[in-house]
């Protein structure tokens, strides 16, 4: 998935712009405390937000 893709993921699942803005900028600590934009640069990083973003998805708590 691209970068693009992702943020607009990231968009669909938090259910609005503000909100994803807002969680792709804070640090989180199933990504090591990283921000999710951080990882954005790699096909690795990438891979573990969508994985995140699968679990906010399907209702597990992150």
């Amino acid at each position: 998935m691209t970068r693009d893709q992702l943020i607009e993921m990231a968009k669909r699942v938090l259910k609005s712009e503000d909100r994803a803005q807002e969680w792709l900028s804070r640090q989180h600590p199933l990504l090591n405390m990283h921000a999710p934009q951080d990882l954005l640069s790699s096909h690795f990083g990438r891979d573990r937000v969508e994985h995140l973003l699968v679990r906010i998805e399907a209702g597990f708590a992150v």
